[in-house]
């Protein structure tokens, strides 16, 4: 069943986690940028639903629509990862004991926006609905490509003329069901799958300075 959360509860969470917004919002707009489409509004961070958003002009091409829409997927998830490693390597070779308050300051600082980060990388339900859009459209242009069950001599030739499509399906049906769990609160279980690979990717790198060193 659903989650229901009181308004107030939903602000006072995207103001804790503001600087992951800010962090997905940004991804969406220098991937655009990227792309050379015209950017007509943007706001990295707002009271309100949504928290932040940009509005740009649309791809011309179905890698640049999943470009735009999986970018901060891709940045946040990286993002996080990065800094828990940062993180955990510098408290693997530092005591407690020796951090100044500046550093405790700074590794505080880098687990919020870590966290922070990996609660905000799925892809918005209208970067999904851009996607399918987009993928829906060029199956509709695909010679028999709409006529029912004639639709599977279509995909032989869908495959050859947009190999792009069918093969960002994987990406595309990963990030649908997490978006479609957000309800159940998938966000939070994302983020902790995040810390768990991070501290078994430490676990590996502290194996292989050992044996190495």
């Amino acid at each position: 069943m659903p989650i229901s959360i009181p308004p107030w509860l939903s602000q006072l969470y995207y103001l804790l986690t503001a600087p992951g917004v800010v962090i997905h919002e940004l991804a969406h707009k220098h991937t655009a940028e990227d792309l050379g489409l015209a950017i007509a509004e943007y706001r990295l961070f707002k009271f309100g639903s949504p928290a932040g958003y940009v509005k740009h002009e649309t791809p011309r091409t179905y890698r640049g629509i999943v470009a735009v829409s999986a970018a901060p997927f891709l940045l946040n998830t990286m993002l996080a990862f990065s800094l828990y490693l940062a993180i955990g390597i510098s408290l693997h070779y530092t005591s407690l004991e020796s951090l100044s308050l500046l550093q405790i300051a700074l590794l505080c600082g880098g687990f919020w926006i870590a966290l922070s980060s990996s609660l905000h990388a799925f892809p918005s339900a209208q970067d999904i609905s851009n996607i399918n859009t987009a993928a829906r459209a060029r199956w509709a242009n695909t010679p028999l490509g709409s006529r029912g069950i004639l639709g599977i001599l279509a995909m032989p030739i869908f495959l050859l003329k947009h190999p792009s499509v069918v093969f960002s399906l994987p990406l595309v049906g990963v990030l649908l069901v997490l978006d479609r769990a957000r309800a159940i609160g998938s966000h939070f279980f994302f983020a902790g799958a995040v810390i768990a690979t991070a501290l078994y990717a430490l676990d590996i790198i502290y194996l292989f300075l050992a044996t190495t060193i």
